[in-house]
């Protein structure tokens, strides 16, 4: 059985598809949020016709900001509003909360144990060239970029351990034929 049929009754075969309980509930939330409204401002209930209408045009929109729509007219509507003006209300209310969320997250989510380098144990720099080599070169040469190991966070580096007698290959050995 797909999942188009689950919630109908027995014997129905309409090709709609059957409403989910996500969807009766987000309905549900949606009939407050406008019953609210129509009481804030002295009405009665909105009947099912013109829930229906409404529904059309707004269950595009996260629950929220239809939540946050029907408050805000509620303080500022004179009249009970439009689709059009709750829709209105609820896409600035989304630019808001995204404003918001944008201005909390421009600090940086991750922070670097060295601020040298940003943990990438090198440091970048830029060699001009013939006038004044800062790379390490004794010839001429043409401009360049290169890297250092990081001054702060890169491991010393130390000489490799001289090889045990036993590491040396035997045909490295000297051999005493006297």
């Amino acid at each position: 059985m797909d999942d188009d049929h689950r919630h109908r009754l027995p014997g129905d075969t309409s090709t709609t598809p059957a409403v989910t309980p996500r969807e009766r509930e987000r309905r549900r939330q949606f009939a407050a949020a406008l019953a609210k409204l129509a009481i804030q401002l002295r009405l009665n209930d909105p009947d099912k016709v013109t829930m229906a209408a409404y529904w059309d045009v707004l269950h595009v929109l996260p629950m929220r900001a239809i939540e946050v729509a029907c408050a805000t007219l509620a303080r500022t509507a004179q009249y009970f509003p439009t689709s059009a003006e709750i829709y209105k209300a609820a896409a600035q209310s989304m630019h808001a909360d995204q404003q918001e969320m944008m201005r909390t997250r421009s600090t940086p989510l991750h922070r670097y144990d060295c601020d040298v380098c940003s943990d990438t144990k090198r440091t970048y720099h830029e060699c001009p060239g013939r006038e004044a080599p800062t790379c390490g070169r004794t010839t001429p040469h043409l401009p360049h970029d290169f890297v250092r190991p990081c001054p702060t966070c890169a491991p010393q580096q130390t000489p490799p351990p001289a090889p045990a007698p036993h590491d040396v290959p035997p045909h490295w050995q000297e051999t005493n034929d006297d």
